[in-house]
């Protein structure tokens, strides 16, 4: 998965497509751009009555997902969603992120990981004011470590990337304040610790994540071994 995260990092620009591979794995990064054509009745119905712009990324992200999804050798027409979760083939795990003008698609055999989160963030998107409301105080403590980049975003883009992954498992919800994210500089990565309530969701400490950046975004890709 680090490998993945590289190659995000090392792309030039994003089109409409672009299918990365590493690890039995595959990620579809592309612009946000209109692609209600390529939705079925039943995803169509999920943004009935939205802004176009809503439309554009939630038809991005689901044109991204079948892409990444067909190099899996897996053709689907249709991701339907159950609580906004998109609900994944048989034997697949995945997640989907966008921000107002990228959108990924990150999918896995199940055979290969129990579950993989992705998330995408402006490197400005948390402020002053919002990072007390995201972050533990450990964790602010260390936002001048000087790694990762953007360190404030960061820390927010790894926890949605975590909530991703362990949510299909566990079922529950997870708030911000119940993860403590530990960097891990030297290997350019991060682990999850679990501190809130609810011991289920403790089994994302068995996980491993990475961030990558892309144009003026960073985000951040999270995964469960089976």
């Amino acid at each position: 998965m680090q490998d993945l995260a590289r190659q995000i990092t090392n792309l030039d620009a994003a089109g409409d497509c672009t299918v990365l591979s590493s690890a039995g794995c595959r990620v579809a990064v592309g612009r946000v751009q209109d692609h209600i054509h390529a939705l079925s009745s039943r995803e169509r119905e999920q943004v009935a009555g939205a802004v176009a712009s809503r439309r554009a990324e939630y038809s991005t992200g689901r044109h991204l997902a079948k892409q990444a999804l067909g190099r899996l050798g897996i053709d689907t027409s249709s991701i339907p969603a159950e609580d906004r979760r998109p609900i994944w083939p048989a034997g697949v795990v995945g997640s989907i992120t966008h921000s107002r003008h990228y959108a990924l698609a990150a999918v896995c055999p199940r055979s290969h990981f129990a579950g993989v989160g992705i998330d995408i963030e402006r490197t400005n998107r948390v402020t002053d004011k919002i990072a007390p409301k995201t972050m533990t105080e450990h964790e602010l403590a260390g936002t001048d470590a000087g790694w990762p980049p953007f360190p404030r975003t960061a820390n927010f883009s790894a926890k949605e990337a975590v909530f991703k992954a362990v949510n299909p498992i566990v079922g529950l919800m997870i708030g911000f304040k119940e993860v403590e994210i530990v960097w891990h500089q030297e290997e350019a990565g991060f682990s999850a610790r679990y501190i809130g309530p609810n011991p289920e969701n403790a089994i994302m400490e068995r996980g491993e994540g990475t961030v990558f950046t892309l144009a003026d975004h960073i985000g951040a890709l999270f995964w469960l071994e089976p």
